[in-house]
């Protein structure tokens, strides 16, 4: 049946929501406001990123103990029997990662740290002037938090679902071999019945109320959609004040945001864990995947949201802060040289600092790291990198960084990063499926490495994009459509 006057026939309409013509052109639709192009670029790099990291992780299983000894630092195997010693031959210096360029690795953690940010920025950059225009007309904006929260869900849920039916269903069948069963653990966590904790984002929780339990190890890097589920319920919390009652509204989320800092520091503290999920466990599912010690990113995403906000004029009348002259007058700046120099260098030292700094941490193991320096690396580190970021972000937004922004906002990055998601729920898939159908332990090398990032990023872009034309995009539309005909759209 159709349709309102002027609406397409619900059958066609719904239909067209599968139209692969429309979908093609939509991901290849640029946006027309470029001043925040920047973004495309820190999300394109941190979704390569993402994958150049986990090549080596997700191996790891599948490969023997030279692998190991290729890898990890001096003093890894000084608890192995002589017998097994005896199997492989240790590098006189220690593995790759006791060297600079190879910090390249565990510094890949940030990228998530990335997109925790993105996400703070984005959700409070939407946000704030829904929350401006609802107050404006004296409705209560609580009143669509039902729809906010659900939407989001409807947002994330399609691809999750293909990704569980796949783990469950088919990724068995996919491959086989002497090393095939070694890469099973994860999906067994989901056919024993760990799947329903990924589509209510609350894995990272049950991991910490049940460690021992297999059940939150299904789909393991999925933790990441679990937190950002929590900081995006979270987020009107900040948001309403920062329009309502602005020093409010900054007041709790420098609470939030010191309360998190502290959190960090105390959990680091009181259990002696090194600045690394890769040497305790118990720090992955007491630090690395709670939200009470990840918030600082999607925190400070938002302080720099209602930041530029303010900037943009968000207090004034909606005619004014909209029109073009308003807006092509607030985008562009002209600061000081020094202000720009000193923002743009600061933010390079903090992050190659943060990045590489860590030569010491991984030289051997057990690090030899002090107390100190590793709880003051956890607390801060992830502070210090998205305020790196939002300096970045401010200098390419203000058009005061021309050829940092024109690398991040060239056009083909603003078409890959709508493929950004799809490509880390199906990257996984990929490293599986070639590691673990290997008939021999994976020997680690410098080429190997290279020419595994480079076709795994390859194929889960490939990956990606049958995924969004086939199911993410009419996902999207399909929620559109049902808003848009309940009158709820916007």
């Amino acid at each position: 049946s159709g349709g309102g006057r002027g609406e397409e026939p619900l059958g066609v309409a719904l239909l067209r929501c599968f139209s692969l013509v429309r979908n093609w052109r939509s991901l290849g639709s640029l946006r027309a406001d470029g001043t925040m192009g920047c973004l495309d670029g820190m999300r394109c790099f941190s979704m390569a990123w993402v994958i150049f990291g986990h090549t080596i992780v997700y191996a790891m299983g599948a490969g023997g103990l030279q692998f190991d000894a290729e890898l990890l630092p001096p003093g890894w195997a000084d608890k192995l029997p002589p017998s097994t010693l005896a199997s492989f031959s240790l590098p006189p210096e220690g593995g790759r990662l006791a060297t600079v360029g190879y910090q390249l690795v565990p510094a890949a953690f940030f990228a998530v740290d990335t997109f925790f940010w993105l996400s703070g920025l984005l959700t409070t950059h939407a946000l704030l002037p829904s929350v401006r225009k609802a107050a404006s007309a004296g409705k209560a904006w609580w009143s669509a938090y039902p729809m906010y929260a659900l939407g989001r869900w409807m947002r994330l849920s399609p691809l999750v679902g293909v990704l569980l039916l796949t783990t469950v269903g088919l990724l068995p069948a996919l491959g086989d071999g002497p090393m095939w069963s070694l890469g099973g653990a994860e999906g067994d966590a989901c056919r024993a019945g760990g799947w329903w904790l990924n589509l209510l984002y609350v894995q990272n929780l049950f991991a910490l109320a049940a460690p021992d339990s297999a059940l939150w190890r299904c789909e393991g890097h999925l933790w990441y959609l679990a937190n950002d589920m929590q900081f995006f319920l979270a987020a009107p919390l900040f948001a309403y004040p920062l329009v309502t009652r602005p020093a409010a509204g900054w007041a709790l989320l420098a609470t939030a945001l010191t309360a998190s800092t502290a959190a960090n520091a105390v959990i680091a503290a009181v259990n002696g864990y090194a600045a690394s999920p890769l040497f305790d466990q118990t720090y992955f599912t007491n630090v690395y995947i709670q939200p009470w010690t990840r918030a600082q990113p999607f925190l400070v995403g938002a302080a720099f949201a209602a930041f530029w906000d303010r900037l943009q004029g968000g207090a004034a009348p909606l005619a004014r802060r909209h029109s073009p002259a308003s807006a092509a007058s607030h985008a562009r700046r002209a600061d000081p040289a020094w202000l720009v120099w000193g923002l743009a260098a600061g933010a390079a030292a903090v992050m190659l600092a943060l990045s590489f700094g860590t030569l010491g941490l991984y030289s051997a193991l057990p690090s030899p790291w002090s107390e100190a320096q590793n709880v003051s690396y956890i607390a801060l580190s992830r502070l210090g990198w998205p305020v790196g970021l939002s300096a970045v972000a401010y200098l390419c937004f203000s058009g005061q960084a021309p050829l940092v922004n024109g690398l991040l906002s060239w056009w083909p990055l603003q078409v890959f990063g709508k493929l950004t998601f799809a490509a880390y729920i199906v990257h996984p898939v990929v490293m599986y499926g070639v590691n673990y159908s290997t008939t021999a332990p994976i020997e680690f090398s410098d080429i190997w490495f290279a020419k595994s990032f480079t076709s795994f990023l390859a194929w889960a872009s490939l990956l990606a994009l049958l995924l969004w034309l086939l199911a993410e995009k009419p996902a999207a539309n399909l929620l559109a459509l049902a808003l848009g005909r309940l009158g709820l759209k916007g």
